[in-house]
């Protein structure tokens, strides 16, 4: 790929539409020459951004701040498949994310969402087009044959990157490799073997720490005849110990079989206690059951006594109660008869009423006949005079309408033309004011024309002292660390020496109770000494001297003796651990103290000092001189920016303003000639009406209107009495009639209701009205209180007799039983059994939990055995690839696989370096043979003498040597990602800064290298402001920067 042309327009600093043309250099080497912030970089900036998308980490910050009329920024980037005549060339368009003003605004207001990014891709003289959509940026990279990040590496040699490279120690280096070379793959290989092992390590001791737990479930029997043995194995692995698990399995699998056996005998004896305790029960149970029979019978007969107590009286209340509820029987017939009589009586009245009422109802329907009659005929008069009135009335008021609309007309347009006037004369005057602003505003603008340049030089100075400002609160913060870490150290030391002492106070106690329980055991065997016979201990027959127990101290037991070594063991943990903490916070202040000298001396070399005590006054100082040149420079932008904003809303205003005033001039003329026809227009009109005005007109109408409603009023009331009188007339003529009609039918009702009466009366053998008696004497519910009484007692006495004949055949004859001593039995009974229960359980449970820890435990011993078999492989593989083999050099996978990848391009940057050092250098990497054991040193450079044949550390070489070995890498880089991808022809390269270290030889040689390594088809630009450069390279792109922006032109010498 070969750039032809680089059009940037409103882009970074560039805010015209500028035009970059490759093809002018007459040679392939070209220098890009201009000022510290010119815009040299936005050049290399802009094809990058134009190829992949990708730039600075916000996009937005490469609109224009030179740009002020909504301009798009744009990057158009032309190029050619290859160097050769004919090859396919393409352009490509691409516009990033940028906010646009709003249109049509007086004021210039930003739209909230900026607008999209854009990517088009053309193919010269072809139709062949594609868009972000239909995959440009893929066709792009296609195109190149390289991804962004390898596009930088190859195409562009950045300012210091390749310096810090080669400076770098080798685990940075390893880093930043891993990106080149893709070698993350390794380091990945080696963290799963770390993270593998670790996991073994954890599952082993886990699994080491479930043995613990499981053994502490175990349930011993101290008359198990191994029992002292079995409880010494317990002892051992609670310490850890596991080597004799075997051992303890085998035995564990023995006390199991001791306790099965054991549980067969104590069940037996459990069955037979079990068959008594069912068997004195089922007894108790059947003697509770007959006493419950007894009972019953007993009650029964008690019953049966008071019933027979009640029987005369209960024969009464029910001879009572028929004559109440026969009395209940006729009391409704009674009712039918008495009321059949009442609305006889009743009928008999209303005929008589109806009949009286009659004359006197049709005297007054004729009255109100007679009365409408009269007022019809005045009612009929007023009606027509008001509708003849209201005609004439309702005429009148249209002409006065009119005239008073003309009239209301002629009123508005004075106003209309006055308000016309006036604002015609304010909108003169204030026309005069926005000229007076823009004469202003216009002397303001020239004022302060420079204030973005200079805006520019402020923000480059400001950027430059904040990385000094950072790198100070980095030493501030790391000064703080040191400070928290030694308080944490004295806390530390404080907490290990109280702790020391602690462990001394415990390991002291522990040693004397076990010497005082040893002591006890070699006294208990003094006492089994004989003389003749052999002692257990040295095996001597003699024995001048046994010991002899002091009976005043109290002796440990070994519970007491093993809790004592616990509890010394713990704390000497602990000591260990609070002994490493200390040591590794000291480790950490040693490595703190070494950064924080390093970066005070990269500050004062920035601010140009020799002491770190002058730092923060120094950056004060400097801080306090770029606040004020920013707040004056602010100030400037601000009345800059102000300003053109004033001129363009009042341009803009200027041009609204006077199309208004044209405006208000004719409506003055239009107003002036309405007002002139309406008036005549008025004088034309005259009162053909009956009325002067508009207020007669209305009384006329409403004294007729008042003479109707006032008949209309009366004629309503006459006819509402004549229909009421007509109503009432015929309503008392219906109902006599209705009432002499039904009159038969009562009198037939009376008649019936009295038969049915004394019929029920002789059925119920009541002779009169005696029976109302019964009715006075008990109502409802005290006739049902007695119904129900006598029912509760036949059922009691139904009752009793049955309890009592089923009791007697259950009994037949068999003594009432004697349950006190029965329970005495079940009792004792009981207790036994609950003791054979437990002790039962007991030994099931032992052996329930004893089988579960024997399974448990031989599982898990399976599971480490196959662990750690996997553990002894993954250890020496993990030690091996992370470089941890003892006695060895500390390189591990992925630095040796770098290795090989940067001898190879070393290989290529050597070819450079010895041109460009006369054939004195070469670069090389460190011997393994002469690495670190402790620290990674096999990424390590060296320089090799050619001269002398020795080989010394490249952090002896000078600036400008150091300059071309970074270089001479970087080209040898390049070199290696050109031959990994194979086709790909990158005929361009750049180079950021970096001349300025080399003497005059030295930059002429590394010029004429480089001229040589372009040749005749690849393409150079060196990216530097020094200027002795521009001696030594004829074609120079010079960038310039004023107010407007950014500019290029060629200088082709």
């Amino acid at each position: 790929m070969r750039p032809i042309s680089l059009k940037l327009d409103a882009f970074g600093s560039y805010g015209k539409e500028t035009l970059i043309d490759f093809t002018k250099p007459t040679q392939n080497l070209f220098l890009i020459t201009g000022d510290t912030g010119s815009g040299k970089s936005t050049v290399f900036d802009a094809i990058v951004y134009a190829l992949y998308g990708v730039g600075k980490e916000n996009e937005l910050e490469y609109q224009s701040n030179f740009s002020y009329n909504n301009k798009r920024p744009t990057v158009t980037f032309t190029f050619a498949e290859s160097s050769e005549e004919n090859a396919k060339q393409y352009t490509i368009i691409r516009t990033p994310r940028y906010y646009r003003y709003k249109e049509n605004s007086k004021k210039k207001i930003l739209l909230k969402n900026p607008e999209n990014s854009t990517v088009t891709l053309i193919e010269n003289n072809s139709d062949n087009k594609w868009d972000k959509k239909n995959g440009a940026n893929k066709k792009i990279e296609e195109l190149v044959g390289l991804d962004r990040d390898q596009f930088m590496q190859v195409a562009m040699i950045a300012q210091g990157e390749f310096m810090n490279v080669i400076r770098e120690s080798s685990e940075n280096k390893k880093k930043i490799f891993r990106k080149i070379f893709n070698t993350g793959i390794y380091d990945k290989i080696s963290d799963a073997l770390g993270n593998r092992r670790k996991s073994l390590e954890k599952s082993i001791s886990t699994i080491t720490t479930e043995c613990q737990t499981e053994i502490l479930h175990i349930v011993l029997d101290e008359n198990y005849d191994k029992y002292p043995q079995l409880n010494e194995y317990l002892e051992i692995l609670k310490d850890g110990n596991m080597s004799i698990i075997n051992e303890f399995n085998t035995l564990l699998e023995d006390y199991c079989s001791y306790l099965k056996k054991q549980c067969e005998n104590i069940c037996n004896d459990n069955e037979e206690i079990n068959n008594k305790y069912e068997k004195a029960s089922a007894d108790l149970t059947e003697a509770n059951q007959l006493l419950t029979v007894f009972v019953e019978y007993e009650k029964a007969e008690k019953a049966l006594e008071q019933c027979n107590e009640q029987r005369t009286e209960m024969a009464e209340k029910e001879s009572l109660l028929n004559k109440i509820n026969n009395a209940y029987v006729i009391k409704p017939y009674y009712n039918y008869y008495t009321n059949a009589q009442n609305s006889k009586k009743d009928l008999e009245n209303k005929i008589i009423f109806q009949e009286n009422s009659l004359p006197e109802l049709k005297n007054a329907f004729t009255n109100a006949e007679n009365k409408l009659k009269e007022i019809e005929p005045f009612f009929e008069n007023a009606k027509n005079e008001f509708i003849e009135i209201n005609s004439s009335v309702n005429s009148a008021l249209k002409i006065f309408d009119q005239k008073e609309k003309i009239e209301k007309e002629i009123e508005d347009l004075k106003v209309q033309y006055n308000k016309a006037v006036e604002s015609k004369t304010a909108k003169e005057k204030e026309i005069e004011g926005i000229n007076t602003l823009l004469k202003e505003n216009t002397e303001i603008r020239e004022k302060y024309k420079n204030a973005n340049v200079e805006k520019v030089q402020i923000y480059n100075e400001i950027k430059e002292c904040k990385g000094i400002v950072d790198k100070n609160e980095n030493i501030e913060n790391i000064q703080k660390q040191i400070r928290e870490l030694q308080g944490k150290c004295t806390v530390k030391q404080k907490e290990f020496t109280d702790c020391k002492q602690l462990y001394n106070d415990v390991n002291g106690e522990y040693e004397r109770i076990n010497n005082l329980f040893l002591s006890e055991q070699a006294g208990v065997l003094a006492k089994e000494l004989k003389d003749g016979e052999p002692c257990k201990v040295c095996g001597s027959t003699v024995h001048p001297k046994p010991y002899v127990i002091d009976g005043n101290i109290k002796i440990p037991t070994q519970e007491e003796v093993n809790n004592a070594k616990e509890k010394r063991d713990l704390i000497d943990k602990e000591l260990q651990e609070k002994s490493m903490e200390c040591g590794n916070i000291v480790k950490d202040i040693a490595n703190l103290e070494d950064n924080y000298n390093k970066e005070c001396n990269e500050v004062c070399k920035l601010l140009d000092i020799s002491s770190k005590e002058l730092i923060t006054d120094v950056l004060n100082e400097r801080k306090a001189d770029l606040n004020k040149k920013y707040a004056e420079n602010k100030a400037n932008c601000k009345a800059l920016t102000g300003a053109e904003n004033s001129i363009s809303q009042l341009n803009e205003r200027l041009e609204n303003e006077t199309k208004l005033l044209n405006a208000y001039d004719e409506k003055v003329k239009e107003y002036k000639e309405k007002l002139i026809k309406t008036e005549t227009a008025l004088g034309e009109m005259t009162n053909n009406t009956d009325f002067n005005s508009r207020e007669n007109a209305e009384k006329a109408r409403n004294k007729a209107e008042i003479n109707k409603n006032d008949f209309e009023s009366k004629y309503s009331v006459a006819e509402k009495e004549k229909s009421n009188a007509k109503t009432k007339l015929e309503n008392a003529e219906t109902l006599l009639k209705d009432y002499k009609n039904n009159l038969p039918n009562v009198v037939e009702e009376v008649a019936k209701t009295e038969k049915e009466y004394n019929s029920v009366l002789k059925d119920k053998k009541f002779d009169d009205n005696s029976w109302l008696e019964y009715i006075e004497k008990y109502s409802q519910s005290q006739r049902d209180d007695i119904a129900t009484e006598i029912e509760e007692y036949k059922e009691k006495l139904k009752s009793a007799e049955t309890k009592r004949e089923t009791a007697l055949k259950i009994i037949n004859e068999k003594e009432k039983p004697d349950i006190e001593i029965l329970s005495g039995k079940v009792e004792e009974l009981r207790e036994s059994k609950k003791k054979s229960d437990e002790l039962k359980n007991i030994t099931f449970n032992a052996i329930e939990k004893n089988s579960e820890v024997l399974n448990n435990i031989v599982k898990k011993v399976e599971d480490q055995t196959e662990i750690l078999k996997e553990y002894n492989k993954v250890n020496v593989i993990s030690d091996l690839i992370s470089g941890s083999v003892n006695k060895q050099a500390k390189i591990d996978l992925e630095t040796f696989v770098q290795r090989y990848y940067l001898q190879n391009i070393l290989r290529s940057a050597n070819k450079r370096f010895e041109s460009m050092t006369a054939s004195q250098y070469q670069l090389i990497l460190k011997d393994l043979n002469k690495t670190g054991k402790r620290t990674n040193e096999g990424l390590d450079l060296m320089v090799y003498s050619l001269v002398t044949g020795k080989v010394r550390e490249i952090k002896t070489l000078s600036g400008g040597e150091s300059f071309m070995a970074a270089l001479s890498l970087a080209l040898g880089m390049a070199d290696q990602i050109k031959n990994k991808k194979g086709s790909i022809n990158l005929d361009m390269m750049f180079i950021d800064e970096g001349f300025g270290s080399l003497d005059d030889r030295s930059r002429a040689q590394a010029v004429n290298v480089l001229t040589e390594m372009a040749g005749s088809d690849k393409l150079i630009g060196i990216i530097s402001h020094v200027s002795e450069l521009k001696q030594n390279i004829g074609n120079q792109l010079i960038v310039s920067k004023d107010e407007s922006g950014s500019t290029v032109k060629w200088k082709i010498d």
